[in-house]
C-alpha cells in the first residue's frame, strides 16, 4: 500500500472498519500446514486474502471495540500450502488502551520449571522494534514513535505482537527438532514494552502438542500459543 493509503498511525487501512474505531491491535489467529507438501522456490505461487467476520462487542470496562478475522491461504499448482485465520481488535480514539489490564499475573495455575523445557530471557531495544518493522513492512506507530505511545496510554514502544509470536515459534522449532507441524494457535493476552524482559518458555509435549507462552515481571502473560504436529 502506498504511503497515501496508510491511517495517521501508520497502519494499512484495508480492512479498517472505519471511524471512530481507528486504532487497531493484533489479537491472534491460527496458521494450518498440510500433512505433507511444501512450498517450493522459483514456482508461482498465489495469496488469497478475504473478510472472515467482524463483530461489535462490549468491551470489560464499558465502551465498544470491534473483531476483525482475516482468512488467508497460499497455494502453488492449486494446492494450498498454508491456510491463516488473523484476528485484529479495533477500538475507538481517545479510549484507553484494552491491553492496560494485564497488571497483575492472571489468576490462572502458575507454571513451574519442571513443566517447562525451555526458558530464554530476551530485553527487546528500539533498534529490534525498528528492524523487525521494517523486515515485515510495518510502520504502526506504536512500534516505532514513543511520543505516540503515550498519546495512546502506552509506556513505552510496544514490542510487535508478531515478533514475540516469531521468537515462541524459533523457542519451539529449536526445542522440538526434526517434527513436522500441523497448526499453531495463538493468542495476545497482554502487551510487553521496550525495557521490559520477556521470558520465552517452551513447554512439554503431550498428545502430539507443546504449549509455548512470554510472559515478563511475576509471571504476567504476554502470549499463549499451541503448537500442534502431524
Amino acid at each position: 500500500m502506498e504511503e497515501a493509503g496508510l491511517d495517521s498511525d501508520g497502519t494499512e487501512t484495508t480492512y479498517n472498519p472505519g471511524h471512530p474505531f481507528n486504532r487497531r491491535m493484533w489479537a491472534g489467529g491460527r496458521i494450518e500446514w498440510p500433512e505433507s507438501g511444501d512450498l517450493l522456490l522459483c514456482h508461482e505461487t498465489k495469496e488469497k486474502m478475504e473478510l472472515d467476520k467482524i463483530e461489535a462487542k462490549q468491551r470489560g470496562g464499558g465502551g465498544e471495540l470491534i473483531v476483525m478475522s482475516i482468512k488467508k491461504s497460499v497455494s502453488q499448482d492449486g494446492k494450498e500450502g498454508i491456510n491463516e485465520t488473523r484476528q485484529w481488535v479495533f477500538l475507538k480514539d481517545g479510549e484507553a488502551s484494552a491491553a492496560q489490564a494485564s497488571e497483575k499475573p492472571a489468576a490462572s495455575k502458575k507454571v513451574t520449571s519442571a513443566e517447562t523445557q525451555f526458558q530464554h530471557e530476551v530485553n527487546l531495544t528500539p533498534a529490534a522494534l525498528f528492524r523487525y518493522s521494517a523486515l515485515i513492512f510495518n510502520s504502526h506507530a506504536i512500534h516505532l514513535n514513543k511520543e505516540h505511545c503515550l498519546k495512546e496510554g502506552h509506556p513505552n514502544l510496544v514490542v510487535h505482537g508478531p515478533l514475540t509470536l516469531s521468537l515462541l515459534l524459533e523457542a519451539v522449532r529449536g526445542t522440538m527438532k526434526g517434527r513436522r507441524w500441523k497448526s499453531v494457535s495463538y493468542r495476545a493476552v497482554g502487551p510487553a514494552y521496550v525495557g521490559e524482559t520477556l521470558r520465552l518458555n517452551v513447554g512439554v509435549e503431550k498428545d502430539d502438542k507443546v504449549e509455548t507462552w512470554a510472559d515478563k515481571g511475576e509471571g504476567v502473560p504476554v502470549m499463549k500459543v499451541t503448537v500442534e504436529f502431524w
